[in-house]
């Protein structure tokens, strides 16, 4: 699939907000831009947060590179306990029951999006 500017340009200008030092710094850029996989969760959402399993574990997964930015604020945000500025609530890493983490339901679920 072709990637193009539409495609991108919509989050690089909220990208921006998130970093206002880089406006206007003529070297900060586009080098290169990619279009390819990415990993998914059974319901779509990204999965943020520090890990059921682990205790202090915290993961950002399923995120695309362009949320970047603004996924990588909510959860340093939320780890060091602030709420958020932006509702993260559907992208809890802790949301899903366990029959959903197991491997038959990620893989079927997998599957409808063939």
């Amino acid at each position: 699939m072709p990637f193009t500017s539409d495609d991108f340009d919509p989050q690089l200008e909220k990208a921006l907000e998130l970093m206002p030092d880089l406006l206007g710094d003529e070297t900060a850029g586009m080098r290169y831009a990619i279009n390819g996989l990415i990993s998914m969760t059974p319901d779509g959402h990204p999965a943020i947060g520090e890990t059921p399993e682990v205790a202090g574990l915290w993961s950002i997964a399923a995120s695309w590179i362009k949320e970047g930015p603004g996924i990588g604020r909510a959860a340093a945000q939320w780890l060091s306990g602030e709420t958020p500025e932006i509702d993260i609530h559907e992208a809890d890493i802790a949301r899903f029951y366990p029959h959903q983490r197991a491997n038959a339901h990620v893989t079927g679920r997998a599957a409808e999006g063939v």
